[in-house]
C-alpha cells in the first residue's frame, strides 16, 4: 500500500508536475484533516445513524445531538474524503466505509482510537533520549491500554485461523505456551485444531480477564488456563513444545526481545518450536509501507519498540540456538517457525 496524492483535474495535474504543490507536503495535511473527521464522526455515531438507512444533515443532527451547522461540516469532509456520498439531501456510506465501519465495524474503529490516543504522546524530547516513558515499564495512558484492548478483542479472531492453518504441525504439539496470548483467541484457535492440545497464556490480570470468558463459552476451560505475571520476571516452566510469540516482539527494545528468545529456547523441550507472528517490515532492502512505518511510531512511543525487520529477527533466532527456520510474508503479516534442535 502506498500512500500518494491523486490529481482530479489537468490544473492539479499541471500544479504537481511542475512542483507548484508537494505531495508530501499536501499528503500530510489532509492526512490529518481524514483522521480527525473520522474520528469525529466515530464518535458522534455518524456510521452507526447511516447503518441500516441513508440520513439527512437535519435527521443526523438531531439522532446524535449535534448542531445543523456542525453536521454539515462534517458531513461534507466525509463526502470529500470518501466515506460517505450524497443523493439529494441524503447521506450513504460508500462501499468501502461499510466494510470497515458498519456492522462488525469495531477493529477499525478501536484501531484508530488506539493511534489517536498514542500518537498524541510523541513529543520531540521522546526521539532524543535513548528510549521514551513507556520503555521503562510505567504506562503512558490509561486511554492508551483501553484501546489497545479494545483493539485485541475485537481483532484477534480474524488472524487466528490462517495463523493455525500456516503452522502445519505434525506431529500435533501437546503442550503450548502463549506468551502475552491476550483474549485466547490464538489457544483457542490451536486447542481447536488440536483436541489433545493444553494450552498455558502467559498474560497480564487486565486480558485475562476477558479470556477466560472466551474460554468458559467455548467450553475450553479444562484445556486452556492462564499465568498472570509479568513475562520477564514470571518463570515460563519448561517441557513446551510450541510457544507462541504473537504480535509480541514489536512492544519490546532489541535487548528485551533477544532475551524473550533466549527464554523461549529454554522453555521448549528438545525438537520443539516456536512461532513468531508479527507485522512485517522487508529491512534496508525493501520500501517501508505508509502502514508499518505508522506502527513502528505508536510502538515506539507507547512502549520503546518497533517494527523488527526480518532479518533481525532470523539473527535473533540463530544466536539464541534454533534452526530449522521457516518463514513467509502474509500481505502485512511476517510469520516465523523455528525449531529448538
Amino acid at each position: 500500500m502506498q500512500l500518494t496524492v491523486a490529481p482530479e483535474n489537468i490544473f492539479e495535474s499541471f500544479a504537481l508536475t511542475n512542483g507548484q504543490i508537494s505531495r508530501s507536503v499536501t499528503l500530510a495535511i489532509l492526512g490529518v484533516g481524514v483522521s480527525k473527521a473520522l474520528i469525529a464522526a466515530t464518535q458522534a455515531g455518524v456510521f452507526q445513524q447511516l447503518r441500516d438507512t441513508p440520513k439527512t444533515a437535519v435527521e443526523l443532527a438531531r439522532a446524535t445531538h449535534c448542531s445543523l451547522h456542525g453536521m454539515q461540516v462534517l458531513l461534507e469532509s466525509l463526502e470529500g474524503f470518501g466515506f460517505v456520498h450524497r443523493r439529494s439531501d441524503k447521506y450513504r456510506l460508500t462501499k468501502e466505509a461499510t466494510c470497515w465501519l458498519d456492522g462488525d465495524g469495531a477493529v477499525a474503529e478501536s484501531l484508530m482510537q488506539l493511534v489517536r490516543d498514542n500518537l498524541q504522546l510523541l513529543k520531540p524530547e521522546d526521539i532524543a533520549e535513548s528510549s521514551p516513558p513507556g520503555s521503562r515499564g510505567e504506562p503512558r495512558s490509561p486511554a492508551c491500554w483501553n484501546d489497545y484492548l479494545a483493539m485485541i478483542k475485537n481483532g484477534g479472531h480474524q488472524s487466528a485461523p490462517q495463523l493455525v492453518q500456516w503452522a502445519k504441525l505434525d506431529p500435533a504439539p501437546q503442550h503450548l505456551l502463549d506468551v502475552a496470548g491476550g483474549s485466547a483467541d490464538n489457544s483457542l484457535a490451536f486447542c481447536g485444531r488440536y483436541p489433545g492440545l493444553r494450552a498455558d497464556i502467559l498474560e497480564l490480570p487486565e486480558a485475562a480477564r476477558q479470556g477466560r470468558r472466551k474460554i468458559a463459552e467455548a467450553g475450553l476451560s479444562g484445556h486452556i488456563r492462564y499465568i498472570e505475571g509479568n513475562l520477564f520476571e514470571t518463570d515460563w516452566g519448561k517441557g513446551y513444545d510450541l510457544v507462541l510469540l504473537s504480535n509480541v516482539l514489536h512492544v519490546l527494545s532489541a535487548r528485551q526481545c533477544e532475551a524473550i528468545l533466549a527464554k523461549a529456547f529454554r522453555t521448549l523441550q528438545p525438537g520443539g518450536r516456536v512461532i513468531i507472528n508479527d507485522l512485517f517490515h522487508p529491512g534496508t532492502r525493501g520500501r517501508i509501507s505508509p502502514g508499518i512505518g505508522l506502527f513502528s511510531l505508536i510502538y515506539f512511543v507507547t512502549c520503546g519498540g518497533r517494527t523488527w525487520p526480518k532479518p533481525v529477527l532470523l539473527e535473533w533466532l540463530a544466536g539464541a540456538g534454533f534452526g530449522n527456520v521457516r518463514a513467509k510474508r502474509r500481505r502485512l503479516t511476517l510469520l516465523i517457525s523455528a525449531q529448538r534442535p
